[in-house]
């Protein structure tokens, strides 16, 4: 079974950095705004690679800063200070007219485990740890998935997430959390090898 990591924004760039690796080449940091139709907005941050896509980019952008663009790579996950944050590795862009703006990420790979959440407001939602293999390397993933849906699965499952960057807010207003949610988690053996999540 291919493991898979797949990550995707639709939305309006904010702020753009450009920057080099250290190895030289280009690089560029984005904060994208993006609001759904199904919850509050949500800002997600970006390294976009590639210099003919950073030129397209820089193009687009001049044309019409308040457009939406298309993002497209795979998602990225970092600790800080014991906090998991989530971001995006992208390495193409497109416009995207009148497309509905979201965050959206597909990880297919063997679940190590599950943990609960500490904060009161997402009690309902367990978090699935993912490694996914490519090649040599392995990577880690946290994404929180409602509870019912959680226990369909095991340790050592291969299994396929769909989801959505979501942020949560009580009815107040105030933010609470954001970061991935599933909206899907099958066993891979019986995951359709189709669309994007959120096309």
């Amino acid at each position: 079974m291919s493991h898979r990591n797949e990550g995707r924004a639709w939305g309006r760039v904010l702020k753009m950095d450009h920057q080099s690796t250290k190895s030289g080449k280009p690089e560029t940091k984005l904060t994208i705004l993006c609001t759904p139709s199904f919850g509050p907005t949500v800002t997600v941050y970006a390294k976009l690679y590639k210099e003919s896509e950073i030129e397209l980019l820089k193009a687009l952008y001049a044309k019409d800063p308040h457009q939406t663009l298309k993002f497209s790579g795979g998602l990225s996950q970092y600790t800080m200070r014991e906090k998991l944050y989530t971001a995006f590795t992208f390495f193409n862009v497109l416009p995207e007219g009148g497309a509905e703006q979201r965050a959206s990420f597909i990880l297919r790979g063997r679940l190590i485990g599950k943990e609960y959440p500490t904060a009161q407001a997402m009690d309902e939602h367990t978090i699935l740890r993912i490694e996914i293999k490519s090649g040599q390397r392995k990577t880690r993933f946290g994404v929180y998935a409602k509870s019912l849906d959680a226990e369909a699965v095991r340790a050592e499952d291969e299994i396929e997430v769909k989801g959505y960057i979501n942020r949560i807010e009580d009815s107040y207003g105030s933010h609470i959390f954001t970061g991935p949610i599933c909206n899907e988690v099958i066993k891979a053996e019986t995951a359709p090898q189709t669309t994007e999540a959120g096309e």
